[in-house]
């Protein structure tokens, strides 16, 4: 019943990605303003020499940290068995038709009414069109027009 189901606005859904995004985003921002705020206040005492060393130390750190899996990538000591070739199986029902799966002559004729009574259906909802498309290439298809 659709009284009983939640309605979610197209706005919602539309700027649904937008907001995932800018929010992943802030957060990244905060955990950076966090880790120079805490490193301001440990090393605000030090000189400025013993901050750009100490400032070296965290860039070789995370950057190494970060080169790890790109050079553990392309060594030769990698651990291929991931990547063993494997035989397929086949099902037997591949290539059988599956004649639940064809479509009737009431159903094709079903498609026929509704594109005649939508005429404008190619451009007001073209997802719509292209799916009465296939059914009729399937339809089509299976030998009978």
């Amino acid at each position: 019943m659709s009284f009983f189901k939640k309605h979610i606005k197209a706005d919602y859904m539309a700027n649904r990605r937008d907001r995932v995004a800018a929010g992943i985003a802030g957060l990244i921002l905060k955990v950076q303003v966090w880790f120079a705020v805490f490193l301001g206040a440990r090393t605000g005492s030090w000189k400025r020499l013993h901050q750009q060393f100490f400032l070296l130390g965290i860039v070789l750190c995370f950057g190494g940290l970060s080169m790890v899996p790109i050079i553990r990538a392309f060594s030769k000591h990698n651990d291929i068995s991931s990547f063993r070739q494997q035989s397929i199986t086949v099902p037997a029902k591949v290539n059988k038709p599956i004649w639940a799966l064809l479509i009737t002559d009431d159903e094709y004729r079903k498609v026929q009414d509704f594109k005649t009574g939508h005429p404008g259906l190619a451009k007001d909802n073209p997802r719509l069109y292209d799916s009465l498309l296939l059914i009729e290439d399937a339809y089509n298809m299976q030998g009978r027009k």
